[in-house]
């Protein structure tokens, strides 16, 4: 077969492998018509693929060439592609705002066509509304110029031509912008995702040098979107240089922005729950639990368009609800959101990394509480999980976490083990920073230490950290835990026994 047929017949598989069971049942409602003696050919292959449930080229193949001898096989191949596209076309009309608005343009087509010009213009200007409304410029600009098209034909256009010019121009500014401003935050996106959170100078600067491209758009009265875009970028600025007030007010501000422009709001659900998530992660690296809760309260309100969509959903509000374990002393709460997580959890296999740190912060909540035994199972099962590039933060915590839990259970068999194990984890993934490199010398020595003799140590330890904490590029290794919280009481612990001895 020539590699094009080859590609052909993936692509094809990809596609009826995508198809809900909705989507199949439309498509062989209204699309698979019979010619009369039995199944036409390109419905004879949609069923043959669909009976495969992985691609296998090789039986793939030889099924169809079984199944329909003689058929041209590009053509039909072809046929069924634009027939399923057609389908979801057609099943999806109306889904997005985006599909709405070209369906009313191509009916101002068909009016235009039929040279029915008054009723042409009317749908137009409902459709221009609507674009602008939803601050669709490139939408917007379309509706424009069919405008200019109508008006110049019905004789009216030198009377409406520097109105209708003006506005297509300011559409085409504001497309400009937004064009800019998006690919500004896909940069700072990939950034972010890939070196979250920034521990060196280059990477810094070229955060810094992104910010600096934002100056142009300040103090402008910009649409919806692009001022959704701004803020974003701006906030996600402010949080790597460690100024989360700055960057939790811009993210309240983008909230504003949705309850002002509902219509945006609506038609943008994920950009939505997107802004709503980012809300509140930063009020929790602030402490601020009540803008938190609000967050969270606005989150769960949100419905989710499929079970998919809604498990997504409860995974990130367990992450964020699981914080508040580490702000509690009611423990039967506590013990009950735990008992809800795990439900959920079983229910619901998942590799997302929220799963991740709810994980993590469950082994926090029963470390915090002396629950040793079941903090250490609990941590020895995050760490069998698998981390993504940009969450190595959430592993290099657990190591750290996991070799103190066995100290405190005397399990010093375990111990040399598991600090090689963290050094070799954290060479590997070029993690080994200053504060990371202080942790990892602490233990060496610890383990080498009667426990009555620990105190200069755990206080060592603290100021060295302490210290590290000062350079902004350190900082942001105590978002997971904080570790001289923890050295506070265990120094205050070990005290009356190291004057005992």
């Amino acid at each position: 077969m020539p590699k094009a047929e080859k590609q052909n017949t993936n692509y094809l598989f990809e596609l009826i492998k995508s198809l809900n069971k909705p989507e199949k049942g439309y498509f062989r409602k209204y699309f698979c018509k019979d010619d009369g003696v039995g199944k036409n050919n390109y419905v004879v292959l949609f069923d043959l693929l669909d009976g495969f449930e992985e691609y296998d080229e090789e039986k793939i193949n030889k099924t169809i060439h079984k199944k329909l001898t003689g058929a041209n096989l590009p053509s039909l191949k072809n046929y069924l592609y634009e027939q399923i596209l057609k389908s979801l076309r057609a099943y999806h009309a109306g889904d997005s705002i985006a599909s709405e608005l070209r369906e009313i343009l191509s009916n101002v087509e068909v009016l235009f066509a039929k040279k029915l010009f008054q009723q042409a213009l009317s749908l137009n200007q409902k459709g221009k509304q609507k674009a602008i409304n939803l601050d669709l410029p490139h939408q917007t600009i379309l509706f424009l110029m069919m405008e200019r098209n109508l008006l110049s034909l019905m004789h009216t256009f030198p009377a409406k031509r520097e109105t209708v010019f003006n506005d297509i121009l300011s559409e085409i500014i504001n497309l400009e912008n937004s064009t800019k401003l998006f690919h500004l935050d896909s940069q700072i996106t990939d950034i972010s995702n890939q070196f979250y959170p920034p521990r060196d100078e280059t990477l810094m600067q070229d955060i810094i040098n992104m910010h600096k491209l934002l100056q142009p758009f300040e103090n402008k009265n910009l649409p919806p979107r692009s001022q959704l875009l701004f803020n974003s970028i701006a906030a996600t600025y402010f949080y790597f240089i460690q100024e989360p007030v700055k960057a939790l007010t811009l993210r309240k501000a983008n909230l504003s922005v949705y309850d002002a422009n509902p219509d945006i709001k609506s038609s943008n659900q994920k950009n939505y729950v997107t802004a709503l998530i980012n809300f509140i992660a930063v009020a929790h690296a602030v402490d601020d639990l009540p803008a938190a809760q609000k967050g969270i309260t606005l989150l769960e309100k949100v419905k989710a368009s499929s079970v998919t969509e809604a498990h997504n959903y409860q995974e990130i509000l367990f992450s964020f609800k699981l914080f508040t374990l580490t702000h509690t002393t009611n423990k039967e709460a506590a013990l009950n959101l735990i008992k809800q997580a795990d439900a959920f959890f079983e229910s619901v296999p998942s590799s997302s990394p929220h799963r991740n740190i709810s994980l993590f912060r469950i082994c926090l909540y029963y470390f915090n509480e002396n629950d040793l035994e079941i903090a250490a199972e609990r941590i020895h099962l995050l760490l069998q999980r698998g981390f993504t590039d940009w969450q190595q933060r959430i592993p290099t915590h657990a190591r750290f976490l996991q070799i103190i839990i066995h100290y405190e259970l005397d399990n010093t068999f375990l111990l040399d083990s598991l600090i090689r194990s963290c050094y070799r984890f954290l060479k590997k993934k070029e993690l080994l920073y200053e504060p990371e490199r202080i942790m990892l010398n602490f233990f060496k020595r610890l383990v080498t230490k009667h426990k009555s003799e620990t105190i200069p140590l755990f206080k060592k330890l603290r100021n060295d950290l302490e210290e590290s904490a000062k350079n902004r590029f350190n900082n942001n290794f105590f978002n997971e835990y904080n570790y001289i919280n923890w050295l506070d009481k265990k120094i205050q612990v070990l005290s009356p026994v190291a004057k005992s001895v």
